[in-house]
This record gives C-alpha cells, sequence and structure tokens, in this order.
C-alpha cells in the first residue's frame, strides 16, 4: 500500500514531524514526509487530512477536556489504547504495546514507532476506565472525527490522550481489522459500518537500510518486496530519500504471526542490501506490558507453533539466526 506527502507540503511536514507519533521523527534539523495528506477516495491508501487538523487543534481538544474537568493520572503509562472515533461512537478498541527504540535489544536512538504488538480488547474498556464514557461525550459535543490514542496505567488510569494520527497503531489496527484502510477512514466521516477488529494478534516491526536513521545524498532509494505483500507494508519516505517500510502480519497466536513477518523479510533480503531490523519484535520492553489483555498475551506468546500433522513444535526458519541481514544494523551508532 502506497503512502506519502503530496509535495511541495514541506510546512506541514515539519510541523507534524514535532509531534511524536503523528509523523514520522528522526531528530533536530529533519523534516519528515508523513501518511496525513488528502488523496484521491479511490485510491486503496490509509491517508487523510483529518490528521493534520486534529493535530493542528490537539491543544484546543485538550483545553476542553480540562474545562470538563476531565483529569488525567500521573503514574507511568505501560500501555496503550487505539480507536477510531467517528462523531458519534468508539471503534473496537486495540490495545498496543510498542518500543520507539530502533535497535534490538531496545538499545539504539529513538525514532517513534519501530516495532509493536497489537490485541482487540474483547471488553468494553469504560467499564474500567472511568473517564472514557466522559471523554466520549465530550467529542461528540465537539463533533470530533479521527483517531484517539489513550496511554494507560496498570492500575488502569488514563494518563494521557492523544489527537492526531499514529501510524504504526493505524497500522496494527489495520492488519487486524475486517475493512480495509480506506473504508476505516470512511466509518471516521460516519459512513460504513462500525470498525471491528478479528480475535487475533498482531505484530509490527520497522524495515531500514543502512546507513538510516543518518541521511545522506547517496542513500538507496525503494525497498523492493513481493507483490503479495504490499497490503502489510506501510511505506514512509525520510526527507524525499530515504525510504523506510513498517511491516505488520496478524496471526492466531504470536510464532504464527512472527513467522509470516520473517517469509516476507526472507524474501525482501534476497532483493536489497543492507536491511535493518529488531529480531526482538514481540517482545514487550522493560517498563511496558499489557494490561487489559495480559492473559491473552501471555497464552498468546505460550502457544507453540505446530506443524500440520505433528506433535512437535518446527524448528525456526533459517532468517531467525543471528547470522540474518539485521544485525548489521549493531554498526548503526546512537
Amino acid at each position: 500500500m502506497k503512502i506519502g506527502l503530496i509535495p511541495d507540503k514541506g510546512f506541514i511536514s515539519a510541523l507534524v514531524d514535532q509531534c511524536e507519533g503523528c509523523g514520522y521523527g528522526i531528530g533536530d534539523g529533519y523534516v519528515a514526509e508523513n501518511v496525513l495528506c488528502k488523496i484521491p477516495a479511490s485510491m486503496p491508501v490509509a491517508n487523510t487530512s483529518v490528521g493534520v487538523q486534529n493535530l493542528l487543534l490537539h491543544s484546543e481538544l485538550m483545553e476542553q477536556l480540562y474545562y470538563n474537568e476531565l483529569r488525567f493520572s500521573r503514574q507511568p503509562a505501560v500501555s496503550t489504547l487505539f480507536a477510531f472515533f467517528n462523531g458519534d461512537r468508539f471503534s473496537d478498541f486495540l490495545e498496543v504495546v510498542y518500543s520507539e527504540r530502533l535497535m534490538t535489544g531496545e538499545i539504539g536512538p529513538r525514532i517513534g514507532f519501530a516495532s509493536g504488538v497489537g490485541i482487540k480488547l474483547k471488553t468494553d474498556p469504560t467499564a474500567a476506565l472511568v473517564s472514557l464514557s466522559r471523554i466520549r461525550d465530550v467529542l461528540k459535543q465537539l463533533n470530533y472525527f479521527g483517531e484517539i490514542l489513550l496511554e494507560i496505567s496498570a492500575d488502569y488510569q488514563i494518563t494521557f490522550l492523544r489527537f492526531g494520527h499514529f501510524y504504526g497503531h493505524f497500522a496494527l489496527f489495520a492488519e487486524l481489522s475486517y475493512q480495509s484502510p480506506q473504508e476505516l477512514i470512511e466509518f471516521i466521516f460516519g459512513q460504513g459500518h462500525k470498525a471491528e477488529l478479528k480475535n487475533m494478534i498482531s505484530v509490527a516491526n520497522l524495515i531500514s537500510q543502512q546507513p538510516f536513521p543518518l541521511i545522506i545524498q547517496n542513500s538507496q532509494g525503494s525497498i523492493v518486496a513481493p507483490r503479495s505483500a504490499e497490503n502489510h507494508l506501510w511505506r514512509m519516505r525520510v526527507m524525499n530519500m530515504v525510504e523506510i517500510v513498517l511491516h505488520t502480519t496478524q496471526g492466531s497466536f504470536l510464532g504464527e504471526a512472527k513467522k509470516r513477518w520473517y517469509r516476507t523479510i526472507n524474501n525482501m533480503s534476497r532483493h536489497n542490501d543492507e536491511l535493518q531490523y529488531r529480531n526482538d519484535f514481540g517482545f514487550l520492553p522493560k517498563g511496558k506490558g499489557f494490561v487489559f489483555e495480559e492473559k491473552t498475551f501471555e497464552d498468546l506468546k505460550q502457544r507453540p507453533l505446530v506443524s500440520q500433522g505433528s506433535s512437535q513444535s518446527p524448528s525456526l526458519p533459517p532468517e531467525h539466526v543471528e547470522s540474518t541481514p539485521a544485525q548489521k544494523q549493531d554498526s548503526v551508532q546512537d
């Protein structure tokens, strides 16, 4: 799926890049392209100008929430909840735990969304999050349309609320959605059915090429991938020179989702030089974890990947070994 920024909109891209999670933050002085521009609705893409609008109005939206005496916990956030709001109701909620670190072992620069895991919320979060019903009522009064990201503490408290566009969360949601990305955006504007999720697990992991995150003039262009994988690839260009790809897969358990992810990267490695990605995606960073779906994640993580007609777990495919091209990322300096 092709996503990107309309040319000559550098001001918007620079502005969006200042909001963590709304653009693709590389570092001070960089202008990053993002997925927030308006493009023809006939194209099968996950793109909408509403993300830019909501980002620009973020402070005003937060002011309205505080005006209605909504306050947030000071506890540290360990998980996030992501959903769409169409002016009247929420979509299904997706609980997401993610890392911002580029490299395996939770090291390297923070680059925004680097890898993550998503699981559908099986219960209505309004029962546990006492302020969520009031947030919904305020958003209805404001006639809000768009994405919503809640940061959640371990004791079921909302620590912060974000408006804008969150490419990693959007990608994980779309991976489990019964609707296409375009239909998800149509739901935001009150068209179509409620955005519903499958009872599976989705994983996302960023793919880039060395020397990223260093941007140089002769950096390689597009990352080549099998045509069959394009619906699971979220392509972004940095400074119009370097392409990075967020690759998502799904599975009935974690091992299945990761095996599908590695199957694609194994094919991609044959056609691209110096690919780098995290080998530990699917594992939770220290201090982070699922709150609502903790038991579900543990069940999905421990379930063995059993081959058909066998009671034994198959050995890991060759692309799992430590000699994968991804290990070359260790030469990237923080």
